[in-house]
């Protein structure tokens, strides 16, 4: 998988962002695109196998002419073989623009946190504005032309209370499959996570006395214990690559000089790749006596235990936390 972040920009300010801040270079060049086909073209990864091309940001629809650019030119090279991917806030998907994105990101995601009221305590503009009436709006235009759009929603301690609600609101705006994600920027403690149960617990009882969400894939309801890989393939199979172009193995460690593994012009560094592997390989210490090892990132993700904890072999809590939820889920629809 390719990750190009195509600016660092975004138009609005949602509070759980941890893509604020960012340095170097805030978008990408035409110039550095053409780098970014070259690299794709000659990488192992897009000569005898399907790939994916993830469109990231910022806001990346901020550079819309540029992903077009992009998009046309691995089509016409790979046709089929590459498989496009973009989460947007919709706040930029014109009625100009959805044609083409429709027809052209395989899988589009809309961050949308719900009704108005849950979608607005978090994600507005640098004005303080709330950005759900455009984004209602676009996201409904989108749904008529691409049905298998999916909510992308991130849960905070503040709406937590909301999201049976949301989860209601999204349906009722005919979305087939919906995400969400604790807010990896909060401290989630045990009473948070007991009322998100009761949440849930809301939502098992929607779908088994009602129709509503009988077409609806909520993510995690269906397979919460689905086991993980444990090597992580960053610098392998799987790149992050700057506006700059400067190259990291993911998107959350994009502003850490001790694992960027190299640049778009003069490749990969092997050496730093294989130092990753290695820690990738080993059993987090902390994960040892627990029955989640095979099925949790704490064990898969040694550099974001660093990044967080100081320590690669001790599982960042919110792993823990995520994981512990899945189990009690599990349990919840057996």
């Amino acid at each position: 998988m390719y990750t190009i972040w195509f600016t660092l920009d975004c138009n609005l300010q949602c509070s759980y962002c941890y893509e604020n801040e960012k340095s170097g270079n805030s978008s990408i060049t035409y110039e550095r695109l053409d780098e970014v086909f070259n690299f794709i073209l000659h990488n192992q990864l897009g000569k005898n196998q399907n790939f994916i091309v993830q469109i990231h940001g910022g806001e990346p629809m901020m550079e819309f002419d540029k992903i077009k650019f992009l998009i046309d030119k691995l089509k016409n090279t790979f046709g089929d073989k590459v498989y496009f991917r973009m989460t947007t806030n919709a706040t930029m998907l014109h009625s100009s623009k959805i044609d083409y994105i429709c027809s052209n990101i395989n899988e589009l995601l809309i961050s949308i946190d719900g009704i108005e009221e849950a979608h607005n305590l978090n994600r507005f503009y640098k004005s303080g504005q709330g950005s759900f009436k455009l984004v209602f709006k676009n996201t409904r235009e989108v749904l008529e032309r691409k049905k298998d759009a999916i909510a992308r929603m991130t849960i905070c301690k503040n709406t937590i209370h909301l999201f049976s609600e949301n989860i209601i609101f999204l349906a009722n705006l005919k979305f087939k499959r919906i995400c969400y994600q604790l807010n990896m920027n909060e401290e989630w403690e045990a009473g948070d996570i007991d009322l998100f149960y009761k949440q849930i617990e809301k939502v098992e009882y929607i779908i088994k006395d009602t129709s509503l969400l009988d077409n609806v894939k909520i993510q995690n309801f269906e397979n919460p214990l689905k086991k993980t890989k444990l090597n992580c393939d960053g610098g392998t199979k799987s790149f992050t690559i700057m506006p700059d172009g400067r190259i990291y193995p993911c998107s959350m460690v994009v502003e850490s000089q001790q694992y960027l593994i190299g640049n778009i012009s003069d490749g990969i560094d092997s050496k730093k790749v294989e130092e990753l592997e290695c820690k990738s390989n080993e059993v987090t210490s902390s994960c040892l006596d627990c029955t989640h090892t095979s099925i949790c990132n704490g064990n898969r993700c040694k550099i974001i235990n660093e990044i967080y904890t100081g320590n690669a072999m001790l599982a960042w809590d919110y792993f823990c936390v995520s994981q512990n939820l899945n189990h009690r889920i599990s349990k919840l629809f057996s």
